[in-house]
């Protein structure tokens, strides 16, 4: 039967130590390239029907080192979370948000919105001393 030295335990215990830090990196250099990016939209809801031009869009990401809303760059915490606004067009919008990894790996989420306009009556009377009538105009 072999006996262990204390020299031999020291190395394989060192050995050890050496291959489990290795693995450890390994994995914490690899999880981001098996996760993969993740994009969660908060708002706006899909299919909102909206009487107010301006809406924020805001949300969280994982794994994203660009984010993009309708082509224009945005940033984002370092928690992962964004809050950008949007000015809306009259009827149909589509906000479209797409996020690159380190990786080059793309994904996308898409949100449509109908923005309606309230309707507003602007009312403007002036009247003639010379005249002494009233005009009246009003517009929608």
């Amino acid at each position: 039967m072999r006996t262990l030295t204390l020299g031999t335990v020291i190395k394989y215990t060192m050995i050890t130590l050496f291959v489990g830090a290795l693995l450890g990196y390994g994995y914490h250099a690899v999880n981001p390239f098996l996760a993969g990016p993740s994009l969660t939209l908060i708002t706006p809801e899909d299919n909102a029907h909206l009487e107010k031009p301006l809406i924020e869009v805001r949300g969280s990401v994982q794994n994203l080192s660009h984010l993009y809303l309708n082509g224009r760059s945005i940033t984002m915490t370092q928690e992962g979370t964004f809050a950008e606004e949007l000015l809306l067009v009259p009827g149909y919008n589509t906000v479209e948000l797409t996020g690159t990894d380190r990786f080059g790996r793309e994904i996308t989420t898409r949100r449509q919105i109908v923005y309606t306009e309230q309707e507003t009556t602007i009312t403007h009377t002036t009247s003639s001393p010379l005249a002494g009538t009233i005009h009246t105009i009003n517009s929608q």
